[in-house]
Parts: C-alpha cells; structure tokens; sequence
C-alpha cells in the first residue's frame, strides 16, 4: 500500500460525493423548470439559492475527488496527477483565449465559484475517462 503525502477521505466519501452531485443537478433542473433562466446561474448577485447549489456541487466534488479508490496503488496516484494536470491545463487554455477576445467582457463577471467547480468536474472527468480507458488496456 502507498503511503500518500495529502489527505485522502475514506472511500465511502465518493459515493455520497456522487449522490451530492446528483442533488445538485436535481435542484439545478427544478429551478430551471420553475422559472429561473439561465443567465441567473451566471449572476455575481446571484440568489442564494443558486449559490447554494454551487456550494453543493463544490461540496460533492471535493467528496468524490479526495476520495480514496479501492485500490490505492501507484496508478491511481499517476491518474491523479495527469488528470490534476489535464484540468489546470484545460483552464489555462480557456482563460488565455478569453482574455484576448471580445468575449471576456461577458464572462468577466460570472462568480469565482464557477471556477472552482468547473476545475473540479473536469478533473473528476479526466480522472475517471483515465482511469476507464487504463483497466481496457490492461
């Protein structure tokens, strides 16, 4: 067994992480199909409500991200940081665009939060399509 350098949460902690997911997703559909447009979900002064299932999805990936695995081996700790460092990448690139496009004048305004979710999922994302596509060629 690898002894990791960071906290890692017991492995119980990915599946209510996933379950946090979904109720986030399940709330974000409910306020959509309530009323609520798009744009709101984009809004520095958004509602508290909208904050809130930001917290949540923040909150489920954190779960789910700092996770241990069933299998804690040198692997996973390499799918970790490629994915880790898929997602940084993948933030720069987008940011680098949009900073020198006419764009950046809507999005500048959207809430921080949004960052660190989106930071989250798609490393979440990376880490799992890794860790699926490494067990096909196994």
């Amino acid at each position: 067994m690898i002894k990791s350098r960071f906290i890692i949460l017991p492995t119980y902690s990915k599946y209510l992480g996933f379950l946090v997911i979904a109720a986030s997703i399940i709330i974000t559909i409910v306020h959509l199909l309530s009323g609520i447009s798009v744009d709101e979900f984009f809004n520095p002064n958004a509602d508290i409500k909208i904050i809130a299932v930001y917290a949540m999805l923040i909150l489920g990936s954190v779960l789910t991200a700092f996770s241990k695995e069933s299998v804690e081996d040198e692997f996973v700790n390499h799918l970790r940081m490629k994915s880790f460092s898929f997602s940084i990448v993948v933030h720069s690139i987008f940011f680098f665009i949009f900073s020198f496009s006419n764009f950046t004048i809507f999005l500048i305004n959207f809430p921080a939060i949004i960052l660190m979710d989106s930071i989250l999922l798609v490393y979440l994302g990376a880490f799992y399509f890794y860790k699926l596509s490494g067990q096909k060629n196994l």
